[in-house]
Order: structure tokens, then C-alpha cells, then sequence
């Protein structure tokens, strides 16, 4: 990634707030934050997911911002347990 396409990236989103528009979700929700994620806290992922009617919440321990890569195995366990669940899988 070139430096100032990441500079513009962070310029960008620096103050989005899309509160508005997560609170409007009427699905469920899978949300899953990396223990250690400076970027995007687990914290925050877990404040988000309080404004879904059908958010559930799952956090890696020892997984950055990308747990995805991380973590797979225990993305996977998580993202196939909620596809089960709502029945997409």
C-alpha cells in the first residue's frame, strides 16, 4: 500500500460515524474483534453490536485487527457456528 493512498484511506473514514445506519440492521449479526486490535477495539465492536436487535459477539484473544488471517481456524469455528445457526449453512 502506498503511503499516501493509506493516509488518504484514514483521512477519509477518520470521523465516519455510521451509528445510524448499524442501529438500522434487522438481521443477525455476527460480530468478531481481535483482543488485541488497535485500530478497531474490541470495545467498539462490542458497543456496535449493542445497537443490533440480532448482533452476537465473539473476540479472539491474541488476534489483531485481521483475525480473519490470525486466527483462522477460530474465525472459521465462530463465522460457521452463526451460518449454522441462521441457517445458511
Amino acid at each position: 500500500q502506498p503511503a499516501d493512498g493509506y493516509i488518504a484511506c484514514c483521512q477519509a473514514i477518520a470521523d465516519a460515524d455510521l451509528r445510524r445506519q448499524v442501529g438500522a440492521l434487522k438481521l443477525p449479526v455476527q460480530m468478531i474483534a481481535g483482543s488485541l486490535d488497535g485500530s478497531t477495539p474490541p470495545e467498539l465492536v462490542r458497543a456496535s453490536g449493542q445497537l443490533i436487535a440480532q448482533a452476537a459477539y465473539a473476540e479472539i484473544q491474541g488476534a489483531g485487527h485481521l483475525p480473519c488471517v490470525e486466527a483462522a481456524p477460530q474465525y472459521a469455528t465462530i463465522l460457521n457456528a452463526f451460518l449454522k445457526e441462521v441457517g445458511h449453512a
